[in-house]
């Protein structure tokens, strides 16, 4: 009984991270950087674990509703076992780790915007708006 009152407090713990505002735009960001990284950066790479994390729990808490595709299944055993393993030790594994956590997390992003688990990121009139000047009199900020 325990252990099933338990599993029902994770899974609504997971629900509630998931209800938090997502940042794109940091996802993104540190997927690029990391992708490109030449030198390790451990604070990248806790981010990244966590976004890892947090991207699983969004794809995996409305299977009841929808069922994970065998794919976005494979994203996510993948990541949720990248965002646990423990993390290199020599220089060279650790850019390598901090690559595969990069790509990971991007592919993850674009496989959930594909399979309508999440809305894309950014939209074509939040890029357009970006280019409208400000009204007379008022300043960008």
């Amino acid at each position: 009984m325990k252990r099933e009152q338990g599993h029902a407090v994770l899974q609504s713990l997971r629900a509630l991270r998931c209800t938090r505002p997502f940042r794109w735009d940091r996802v993104l960001d540190d997927a690029a950087w990391a992708i490109d990284a030449t030198t390790p950066a451990y604070a990248c790479a806790w981010r990244l674990r966590g976004h890892l994390r947090r991207l699983a729990d969004i794809a995996t808490s409305g299977t009841r509703v929808k069922p994970l595709d065998t794919y976005t299944h494979d994203l996510v055993e993948q990541a949720r076992a990248l965002a646990s393993s423990q993390a290199p030790i020599t220089v060279s594994e650790s850019v390598v780790h901090l690559r595969a956590l990069g790509q990971l997390a991007s592919d993850l992003v674009d496989q959930l915007i594909a399979a309508h688990h999440i809305s894309p990121p950014v939209t074509e009139r939040d890029v357009l708006s970006a280019f409208v000047p400000p009204a007379p009199g008022l300043s960008r900020c």
